[in-house]
């Protein structure tokens, strides 16, 4: 690991917000400093390597001063680094994908990452076109599009939003050692309830419905319980019943219960199933609730015949009316 101690930096009128000697002082306003002040998540140290306010359209309900900034921070690991991020994203309840990664020996740098909003066309390029589906479209869609075959999501989330923004954790002793590039501009309004339903569901929140799964409840009674929980908590908030990182659509919850599923319970069939069950078996057996047996199935052959699955469970009610 190299040695850094380039962190000659001039102090702000934000006890938090330093400046680099290298910057153009006189491209940096009190405005400026106040933009910056509440675009970036509290609790962290940055020095300004750079900062352009640039002119954009103004759209209904977005950040008032767009800029291109490149500041470090003071994170030294890519947790800490991975939590700035998180932070970063809560602050303005967007979502941002991650848009290119490259494979890092950490020579020079532990992390290198680009980013791009949910709202970007990136997003579109990335996934290609919808083709029908039937079960949502209606007959003059599907005569409309008959030849493209394509349909137009009801859920439009591009907006070309122009926000990009570069991570990279360098290899060196330095309180610093994290460089964030960001190209600010919203083109869509932060507090859009349309915006935060693309949010991914927190960790908070699939820990919450993991534990209704575990008391035995099914995907709806989990959903009902839980936004019954959360309706009383914060009083019928919009804002948060919008969220979807707080509440999570019901389709999602289906997928967290299968989810639940294959890791508490094992998959619904193969090596792993069986598998699963022999432990399960081993289980019973050792905490005396009876007995059992499994005869694994074996697939037959030219040579052998093969066995069928059995299992045998004996209660210990059994063994005493037997």
């Amino acid at each position: 690991m190299e040695s850094n101690s380039n962190n000659k930096s001039i102090q702000t009128s934000i006890p938090h917000i330093f400046l680099s000697q290298n910057i153009e002082l006189q491209k940096i306003t009190v405005i400026n400093l106040a933009t910056l002040e509440h675009s970036l998540p509290l609790n962290y140290r940055y020095i300004v390597d750079s900062f352009e306010p640039f002119q954009a359209l103004n759209f209904l309900g977005t950040f008032s001063e767009p800029f291109e900034a490149k500041f470090r921070v003071n994170v030294c690991t890519v947790d800490d680094t991975m939590k700035w991020f998180d932070d970063f994203s809560n602050l303005h309840k967007t979502t941002m994908r991650e848009t290119q990664g490259w494979i890092i020996k950490g020579v020079k740098y532990l992390l290198s990452k680009r980013f791009h909003c949910i709202h970007s066309h990136t997003v579109k390029l990335k996934q290609g076109l919808k083709e029908n589906n039937n079960n949502i479209i209606n007959e003059k869609t599907k005569t409309m599009n008959n030849k493209k075959n394509q349909i137009v999501n009801t859920r439009i989330r591009d907006t070309d939003y122009l926000a990009t923004l570069s991570i990279q954790l360098r290899n060196v002793f330095d309180s610093y050692s994290c460089i964030i590039s960001l190209k600010f501009h919203h083109n869509h309004s932060l507090a859009s309830s349309h915006v935060t339903s693309f949010r991914p569901i927190s960790n908070e929140t699939k820990e919450a419905f993991f534990r209704l799964f575990h008391a035995g409840h099914n995907p709806t009674s989990a959903y009902n319980t839980y936004m019954e929980e959360i309706q009383l908590k914060f009083e019928n908030d919009e804002a948060i019943l919008a969220d979807r990182a707080i509440c999570p659509h019901k389709y999602n919850i289906y997928y967290l219960h299968q989810k639940y599923l294959d890791t508490s319970i094992g998959a619904q069939n193969r090596k792993e199933m069986f598998s699963r069950l022999a432990e399960e078996v081993e289980e019973f057996n050792s905490n005396r609730k009876g007995h059992a047996l499994m005869q694994p199935y074996l697939a037959p052959t030219n040579t052998d015949p093969g066995q069928p699955f059995v299992l045998v469970i004996v209660t210990n009610l059994m063994k005493h009316c037997f």
